[in-house]
């Protein structure tokens, strides 16, 4: 039986338009496995290597030299950021990018991976697209936060003040980054203190845990964040990476959600998906014609339910 943490290829001169060299980095072998699975499946990728601890995703590194190193925090012997830390101080390895996957959304750890020079950090609860969404934008040279990690950082805004606070009030923890990474995370935060939508908000929660009671179910879900506008309604964002737009009907569920549990009227509750791996920050809000019935949803969720 082929030794699962063993190198798969060993390319090292790859051709104009070769695929994304990936090496995955996890410590649960079927985990891994699954993962390994997905990426290789995926038009333009191509996984080179995987392995179940820190060294040795540090030892296969060095040799195969990928582009994506696909890589979990809590690995038994060396920790996953402590490997990214040596990935990214060595010169020879500048063409690697590490991207964080783990299932831990502690603030330490995302600062920790961020410090030591991780260009991304997403959650293992994310979906299948976007795992290779991810993989993609850290290839293409873009930094990349999960959207409910970054809304957690946009919390640590002091006094979870407006949005408009000031580079130079960011909280403890941001300030210990590299400057390579600060200047990531300052690129997030400005995108989105600059955007119109959130010209005045007050930043109220994050990661607010809600259920939508249908005719026959209940929904459960996470907004990313909660905002209070000059206006006094409310105002839901979801931060997205990658390029990928969300479907309508989850902004409308999160809008029926929040004004159900906050005893307003829908039209109290505004919501819109944020892209912030994009220099625009592109906004796509869910306009009140666009916001689906509570009927509509159920027939719609029921519908998935037996495709």
């Amino acid at each position: 039986m082929t030794d699962p943490t063993n190198a798969l290829t060993n390319k090292t001169d790859e051709a104009p338009g070769a695929p994304i060299r990936v090496l995955i980095a996890e410590d649960q072998a079927l985990l891994r496995t699954t993962l390994a699975a997905l990426l290789q499946a995926e038009e333009g990728m191509s996984v080179v290597g995987t392995a179940g601890d820190g060294a040795r995703a540090l030892a296969l590194t060095a040799e195969l030299r990928p582009d994506v190193v696909l890589m979990d925090i809590q690995m038994p012997g060396l920790s996953g950021i402590e490997a990214t830390a040596r990935i990214c101080a060595d010169p020879a390895l500048g063409g690697t990018r590490v991207l964080i996957l783990t299932m831990f959304e502690v603030d330490d750890y995302v600062l920790g991976a961020l410090r030591a020079g991780a260009c991304g950090f997403l959650l293992k609860d994310a979906d299948p697209q976007s795992l290779v969404d991810a993989v993609r934008t850290v290839h293409e040279g873009q930094s990349l936060l999960s959207p409910r990690v970054l809304a957690r950082l946009v919390a640590r805004m002091p006094s979870a003040a407006a949005v408009g606070a000031s580079a130079g009030r960011r909280a403890d923890g941001v300030g210990a980054l590299t400057p390579r990474q600060r200047k990531q995370l300052e690129r997030w935060l400005e995108i989105a203190e600059r955007l119109p939508l959130l010209d005045g908000c007050l930043l109220q929660d994050t990661e607010v845990e809600l259920e939508l009671a249908l005719e026959s179910l209940t929904v459960r879900c996470r907004l990313d964040a909660v905002f209070r506008d000059p206006g006094g309604a409310w105002l839901i964002v979801d931060w997205k990476t990658g390029r990928r737009r969300g479907p309508v009907d989850q902004l409308s569920i999160y809008v029926h959600a929040l004004a159900a549990s906050r005893g307003v009227e829908t039209d109290a509750v505004r919501a819109a998906y944020v892209y912030v791996d994009r220099d625009d920050g592109l906004v796509d809000e869910l306009s009140a014609a666009d916001l689906l019935p509570l009927s509509e949803i159920e027939d719609a969720l029921r519908a998935e339910g037996r495709s």
